[in-house]
C-alpha cells in the first residue's frame, strides 16, 4: 500500500487547510502509514473537525462515516468525502 498511501498524501495536501488548535493535517503522513498497515475497507472518523483525516482515508480508498459534535462540520466533512 506504500504508492497508494503516497497517492493518498498527495491529495490531502490540496485539502483546504482550517487552522486551529486539534487539527490533524500535520498527522497525515503518519496516519497514513498507520492506516496503510492495519488495512480494511471502512472507517468512522467520530471527530471529523476539518475532515481532513476523513478525506485521508477516502483517498487511501476506505469507506467513511464522519460524524463531529459541531453539526457544521460533521456536514462540511461529509460533503468533502
Amino acid at each position: 500500500m506504500p504508492d497508494q498511501s503516497a497517492e493518498a498524501l498527495r491529495r490531502v495536501r490540496d485539502f483546504p487547510r482550517l487552522r486551529y488548535m486539534g487539527s490533524k493535517y500535520k498527522l497525515a503522513p503518519h496516519l497514513a502509514e498507520v492506516f496503510g498497515n492495519v488495512g480494511g475497507r471502512s472507517a468512522v472518523d467520530a471527530f471529523c473537525g476539518s475532515g481532513v483525516v476523513s478525506y485521508l482515508l477516502k483517498a487511501q480508498g476506505y469507506r467513511v462515516t464522519s460524524n463531529d459534535f459541531l453539526k457544521e462540520q460533521a456536514k462540511s466533512s461529509s460533503s468533502g468525502i
